[in-house]
Parts: C-alpha cells; structure tokens; sequence
C-alpha cells in the first residue's frame, strides 16, 4: 500500500514590508528621508509584487581651499595665490519610485514574466556660490601685488516628466530544445536648466552670465 499525501505549497497569499529611515545632519539642519514599501501576492503559480519608494535628499557642503601656484619667470619665481572664501555647494531632491511585476510558473518546462518599474523625479536643484581672491606677485617683491575679486554663483534645475524600463522574459523547453528569451526595454527624458553668473566682488559688475 502506498499512501500519497500532498502538501500545500508554502507562500500562497499577501504579503508586505516597510522599510523607513532619516539621517539628520546636525551641522546644517537638514533631513535625508527614505521610504518603501514591498508588496506581494501569491496564489499556485503565479506571483504578483510591487514596489513603492519616496526619497528626499538635502545635502550642503562647505570649504574653504587656498591653492598656492609657482612660475618661473627669468631669475624669479611668480605666485599665483588662490584663496577661495565661503564656498558653498547646496543639492536637493524628491523622486518617487515604483514597479510592478508577475511571473506565471506555466508548468515545470514553461515560465513567463514581465516587470516594470518607473521612475518620477518630482524635484531637483543644485546651487554652488563662492568668493574667489587671486593674488599675483614674484617672491623677490612680495608686496607688489596684483589682486582680481570675484563673486560666482551657479544654479541648476533638473526634472524627469518620464524614466520607464522593464523587462519580459519566457524560460522553457520543447523537447530537446532550451529557450531562454529576456527582452529589456527603456526610455528616459531628462530637462536641466543651468545659469552660471561670474561678477566683480568690489564694484558687483557682472563679469559673465551663461
């Protein structure tokens, strides 16, 4: 006598997790949040899921370079002295992320699937802003010295209306022939916007505007 028990397979129904986090920069006050969430939905054999993600990025960075540069010029040695002031570098960004899938377990030889997952930047800018003082002067006369001020600032806007990409795919076997088909797909549309003005720090004469 053989006694035959079968088993239900493990994983059928719904199924979630969440995922958060905050990183907080004490220096600056500022917040880099992430959140997401995975869903997932099984029943025999087939498999449903789904993805959501939300990001918020706002970094600054500070610096102050001084970069020293030596000529030779006949029996002397020209400097040309960079001292960068207040140099400030700001970056901020949401975006959204999703996709949503389903692979079909056809039988033991046949198996599809397709996924696709899109991508949403809601929001994005970076700014960058700096006093520049270049002194130039020869060793041998120190204080005979020529100096230029500058103020920059730099401004981008950039923004995605689309970002999609995806796959499909179908893993099988037909008598004695192995089928192993992926087809990738993609499209993306970026806009930025950029605005670079360069002007005199002492008289605040533009200098250059792009």
């Amino acid at each position: 006598v053989v006694r035959i028990r079968t088993v239900r397979r493990q994983g059928n129904g719904f199924g979630f997790d969440l995922h958060s986090e905050d990183c907080y920069d004490i220096e600056y006050g500022k917040n880099n949040k992430n959140a997401t969430t995975n869903l997932r939905y099984r029943h025999k054999n087939v498999d449903v899921f789904g993805m959501v993600n939300y990001w918020d990025w706002n970094d600054i960075n500070e610096q102050t370079p001084h970069q020293w540069t030596y000529f030779k010029s006949g029996d002397d040695i020209k400097v040309l002295d960079q001292d960068v002031l207040g140099f400030r570098n700001e970056w901020y960004g949401k975006s959204l992320n999703y996709n949503l899938g389903v692979n079909w377990q056809i039988s033991d030889n046949h198996s599809v699937g397709v996924r696709v997952d899109k991508h949403d930047k809601l929001d994005g800018y970076s700014s960058m802003e700096g006093q520049t003082i270049i002194s130039e002067y020869l060793m041998s006369a120190p204080s005979a010295t020529k100096k230029s001020d500058s103020h920059s600032y730099q401004y981008s806007d950039d923004s995605e209306p689309y970002n999609v990409e995806g796959n499909a795919y179908y893993n099988g076997r037909v008598g004695k022939l192995g089928i192993d088909f992926n087809l990738d797909f993609m499209t993306k549309k970026s806009d930025d916007k950029n605005n670079v003005d360069l002007f005199d720090a002492d008289t605040r004469s533009t200098i250059d505007t792009k």
